[in-house]
């Protein structure tokens, strides 16, 4: 009998795949430009050892990154997938148990990650050579990259073992990781603010982020560094293993498709009744949208976007809002502000990556179920329904987007008007960047909305889609904040240049949601049914049966089947 089956059959399959080694080639080939890119814009005459320092820790933090979304995209839909599938029953009529399978879907998901962080590490070894960084600090900060990565991606196995869809999943998990590695340690940030108290560390320990800055020496020498350096990393290893532990106990009793009970109506459906009227004023209304646009009425009826995203309101807004306040109430005026601009930007790029999921979620679901291929046989033409996936796509993130520019206006009136100490250059720095931040979410939903749709229709997975969507309109963005943090850390940046900085990259921004969002918005229009078709559709001469005879009945066949 061989142990663990699934893994071996997993792994087997992954060997076999030419994308398992092309992986850690690319991984290598992009880490080795960043390196590049860094190197070249340092300061000059910086000492070899600060340089090295400088950027260990520049790949570090771009590698930590990696391993903390591993989960979202990779594991997240890996059991949920195989549910819709109807396959996961069929792995239980076998003497297969739970943790067989989650093993092993693990391994396969885990495989190609877990190469292309092996392929960044002798990148990441360089800054030795250099000076700066001692062989420890090395070896403490790969133990933590291999730990969250674990971590990562056994947090989306125990999400994907209790979910049904991809959307749902893939969301889940992001919202798990992000009160992990962002609410807990901004909780301890607000407290040490007012309570003036730094010992609250069990807030701090299941973060990734506060393993990674034990793992330098600067931290790990002080009386309890080493402590707390164990400590955090057993946290993220049980964590790791207890989402394992709970998949595996998880998955044989939830596979089964249960019976939904009757719903019961709430205090909102109730005041939805007294404000449309009875049920033949709601069917009247129900009928009107449909006639209008059958396909934005179906779209309009999934209420988990909503769900998602008011769910990312509850937890980051009132964290905002807490800062916000005692900033305006204490004399920690400075502080309190970069925080919320954090915690903005934070709320900003959360929301983003939400509309990218459900943007491309619903094309890529109903095109491999064969929904779209049964609308197109009907008289909607394809502009009907591209016009009503972007209407609920309006209906469902409206409020959130409305929510976001109020925040930027709250931050602005704070530089304005707040007892700031800051000189005109800088408010005129922090303001323009605020107005153009406003500016710039309206473009970057627009764009992911419409390119998400497009992914949707060409990618082969969901979570592909939606990689897709965010690495054609965020990816330019995020690489230049990447670089105004390290490169401006290791370089010192003036007022001026950081000015000039954020000009550029509002236009880069701007020009990029154009360009690709009118690209994606043509290609939809122009090519929908084509690309909807893609690989299905057959050519003339393979509907000549058989191939051979190129007359007679053969012919006369493959012509009524042409006509």
């Amino acid at each position: 009998m061989v142990l663990l089956p699934v893994v071996e059959r997993e792994l087997r399959v992954a060997a076999r795949k030419r994308g398992t080694y092309w992986l850690r080639f690319f991984a290598a080939l992009a880490v080795t430009l960043i390196w590049i890119c860094l190197t070249i814009g340092a300061r000059n005459g910086l000492p070899l050892a600060q340089l090295g320092h400088h950027l260990f820790n520049a790949l570090g933090v771009l590698a930590l990154g990696f391993c903390m979304l591993a989960g979202v995209f990779l594991t997240a839909d890996c059991l949920s997938e195989e549910k819709r599938g109807g396959t996961l029953g069929l792995l239980f009529l076998t003497d297969l148990k739970g943790y067989d399978v989650v093993l092993g879907k693990l391994v396969v998901t885990s495989v190609q990650s877990f190469y292309g962080l092996l392929a960044i590490f002798p990148i990441l070894a360089l800054p030795l050579l250099l000076g700066g960084v001692t062989g420890a600090e090395f070896w403490r900060v790969i133990l933590v990259l291999m730990s969250t990565l674990f971590f990562s991606l056994a947090v989306g196995m125990l999400i994907s073992a209790v979910s049904d869809e991809a959307r749902q999943a893939m969301a889940a998990t992001f919202l798990v990781l992000l009160i992990i590695a962002g609410i807990l340690p901004s909780l301890w940030w607000l407290q040490a603010l007012i309570f003036q108290n730094h010992n609250a560390s069990f807030l701090l320990r299941p973060s990734p982020g506060y393993a990674y800055r034990m793992a330098f020496d600067y931290s790990y020498q002080w009386a309890n560094g080493p402590a707390e350096f164990r400590t955090a990393l057993q946290t993220l290893l049980v964590l790791g293993f207890s989402s394992l532990a709970l998949a595996s106990f998880i998955l044989p009793r939830a596979w089964q498709e249960k019976r939904q009970p009757a719903p019961v109506r709430n205090w909102r459906e109730k005041l939805q009744e007294f404000r449309f009227g009875d049920a033949i004023s709601r069917k009247t209304l129900r009928e009107g949208v449909i006639n209008a646009n059958p396909f934005y009425w179906l779209a309009i009826r999934d209420r988990m976007p909503q769900a998602f995203a008011r769910i990312t309101q509850r937890l980051i807004i009132p964290l905002f809002c807490c800062f916000f306040v005692v900033g305006l109430l204490t004399s920690k005026k400075i502080e309190t502000f970069i925080i919320s601009i954090f915690t903005a930007y934070a709320l900003h790029q959360v929301f983003k990556c939400l509309v990218a999921i459900e943007a491309s979620r619903r094309f890529s679901e109903d095109r491999h179920s064969g929904g779209l291929e049964l609308l197109l046989v009907t008289p909607i033409p394809p502009d009907l329904i591209l016009s009503g996936q972007w209407r609920a796509l309006q209906k469902h993130f409206r409020k959130t987007i409305l929510l976001m520019l109020l925040v930027n206006l709250g931050l602005l009136w704070f530089v304005n008007f707040a007892d700031v100490q800051m000189g005109p250059q800088d408010r005129g720095i922090f303001g323009g960047l605020l107005i153009g931040g406003m500016l710039m979410a309206l473009l970057d939903v627009c764009a992911l909305s419409w390119v998400g749709m497009w992914m949707g229709l060409r990618a082969s997975r969901h979570h592909r889609a939606t990689l897709g969507t965010l690495g054609r309109v965020m990816g330019l963005p995020w690489l230049g904040i990447f670089l105004l943090v390290f490169v401006g850390g290791g370089k010192g940046f003036s007022a001026e240049q950081v000015e000039v900085f954020f000009t550029l990259w509002f236009i880069l921004g701007i020009v990029t949601d154009l360009v690709v969002g009118i690209s994606a918005r043509t290609r939809l229009r122009r090519d929908f049914r084509h690309s909807l078709m893609g690989s299905n559709e057959t050519s003339d001469a393979q509907l000549v049966w058989p191939p051979a005879d190129r007359g007679g009945s053969a012919t006369r066949f493959a012509t009524v089947i042409r006509t």
